[in-house]
């Protein structure tokens, strides 16, 4: 059994872009909501698959991306599925113009200061983590474009099936 456990492992492992983080714990923050006066923190979702998204308004893959991650929660909430986003903007107006202009139903949250960025290593935008239930990074990539879209939503309906009993 533990063969199998670490033979899925591996082949896991090559899916994500950025292997530093894949099967780590994703480190949990604390920040400000972009829209509301509500605090955020990843560890809140634990026991959801966790999209965790950093983005920008001046990022045109981030304006690909946003349609498809509404989408893709919308279709997926009720299973255990929620996005949490991340702006990077220090611009706060054009930040909130970005993002009310997509209606999104999910967490959005101002990381202006790149603490959380820094955390992540993130070095480009848009990136995103993947996050199982119980609080691993199984998926890691930067940029946008529509092909991704298939990858992804594979990854999030291969975890959300994941038996969860912890």
């Amino acid at each position: 059994m533990i063969f199998w456990l670490g033979l899925l492992a591996l082949l896991w492992l090559p899916a994500c872009s950025d292997s530093r983080f894949a099967l780590d714990a994703a480190p949990d923050f604390e920040l400000p909501g972009l829209l509301d006066n509500q605090r955020y923190t990843l560890s809140a979702l634990r026991g959801k698959v966790v999209y965790l998204t950093f983005w920008a308004s001046w990022c045109n893959p981030c304006r690909q991306e946003m349609p498809f991650l509404v989408a893709l929660r919308n279709q997926y909430a009720a299973q255990g599925f929620e996005v949490l986003a991340l702006s990077e903007d220090q611009d706060l107006p054009a930040s909130m113009e970005f993002i009310e202009s997509f209606e999104v139903p999910f967490q959005v949250a101002s990381d202006a200061e790149g603490q959380v960025l820094a955390m992540y290593q993130v070095e480009g935008m848009p990136t995103h983590f993947i996050i199982d239930r119980r609080g691993q990074v199984r998926y890691s990539h930067m940029g946008f474009k529509e092909a991704d879209q298939q990858m992804i939503t594979e990854h999030v309906i291969q975890l959300i099936n994941e038996p969860h009993n912890f």
